[in-house]
């Protein structure tokens, strides 16, 4: 996979000279997530509770030039947006190099779009072997692409597919993932496909045999933890040793996959900070460099009785106060994602003094440097 940027200032930079305000998203012009319910929505970002239309309910150009993602489209081209004020402020995940890898493919971006999605999320049972605190997707239906005959319009959903995404349930225990491996490989060969999993089961030589027929775009790791314990709590019927053991399996294929003329896996971990976690915000720096590869630090708002912003603010500031008293500066400017949202939710004498310690400390930084 040829990297198209490789920072977010790159993208900003490119929607800007593209004549896009620094505020633009190319998600609504390009993706559609297929769920377990029925539910389609445009932007992993905003989930699956996010839709812009059911398949149940809805025609496929109901769904994908219906009002509601014509209106979405129309505040990115005018550089207002509302829908996204949140994601775009706390998360910059419009300006995600990977999430932008198909913007210089795109042939229109208009509200109207007469050409189909570009990246599609094949979503399509909530079947997992954990039962996560966070998520409810393991409680959704197991078997309603089979119930609709979707499998026999998938030449028409894919007619311009460049990326596939796997997001829900667990994809590498589903029968639908290897189905679609095996129609894909034949009918879309170079789309690339990124896959979010949970590690919890063992890479065995099936499990290699289908990954070399596709390309690889991003194989992400949801961890959410450093520590046994309380993986087990966020991550209810998951083993924190399986899943690393996992990983590691997945390093050494990965080199294999390499060695043999194969794209690369590009394993990433993802981290989701909330109230069981917070204070292994500093420790995701190391897990980093100890097992070499790339973390992804974010924010969890809802289901909001886990979020760190439902706590009282004297909890929240003394968070604050225990982020900026234990780690160094390299490992807060990693983790705005993080720390971001919660001094934003303070009252604005609070929010005014941690923005000015932040600052303090980045220039703090520099005189030393000079």
């Amino acid at each position: 996979m040829s990297k198209i940027f490789s920072s977010s200032k790159e993208v900003e930079n490119y929607h800007i000279d593209s004549g896009y305000s620094e505020n633009f998203c190319v998600a609504p012009f390009t993706t559609l997530l297929l769920e377990p319910d029925g539910k389609v929505g445009a932007c992993r970002h905003k989930g699956c509770e996010f839709p812009v239309g059911n398949i149940l309910e809805n025609s496929f150009d109901e769904i994908w030039n219906g009002d509601f993602i014509k209106n979405w489209r129309q505040e990115f081209l005018n550089g207002t947006p509302v829908i996204c004020k949140t994601e775009i402020k706390d998360r910059k995940c419009h300006h995600c190099p990977e999430y932008n890898s198909l913007t210089k493919k795109v042939k229109e971006l208009n509200v109207h779009q007469s050409i189909k999605p570009m990246r599609l999320a094949f979503n399509f049972n909530g079947h997992c072997n954990l039962e996560c605190q966070m998520c409810h997707v393991w409680q959704k239906p197991n078997a309603l692409y089979d119930k609709i005959n979707f499998w026999e319009k998938l030449d028409f959903w894919i007619e311009n597919l460049h990326e596939v995404e796997l997001l829900s349930g667990e994809p590498f225990i589903q029968k639908d993932t290897y189905k679609l491996i095996d129609l894909l490989s034949e009918k879309k060969p170079n789309a690339e496909w990124t896959i979010t999993t949970n590690a919890n089961w063992k890479l065995n030589d099936h499990i290699k045999s289908q990954l070399n027929k596709i390309k690889m775009k991003n194989l992400i790791i949801s961890l959410d933890s450093t520590r046994a314990e309380t993986y087990k709590v966020i991550r209810k019927k998951g083993d924190f040793n399986k899943a690393l053991q996992t990983m590691k399996d997945l390093q050494d294929y990965d080199l294999w996959r390499l060695s043999n003329g194969l794209s690369g896996l590009n394993i990433r971990i993802n981290f989701l900070f909330q109230q069981e976690n917070w204070q292994e915000l500093g420790d995701v720096y190391n897990f980093s460099k100890t097992h070499q590869v790339e973390v992804f630090r974010t924010f969890l708002y809802e289901p909001t009785q886990y979020s760190l912003l439902s706590l009282e603010e004297t909890r929240r500031t003394d968070i604050l106060e225990w982020y900026f008293s234990n780690l160094s500066l390299q490992q807060i400017l990693n983790s705005t994602r993080v720390i971001r949202p919660l001094i934003d939710s303070l009252n604005p004498v609070n929010k005014f003094y941690f923005y000015e310690k932040y600052h303090q400390l980045i220039k703090d930084n520099h005189e030393k440097g000079a």
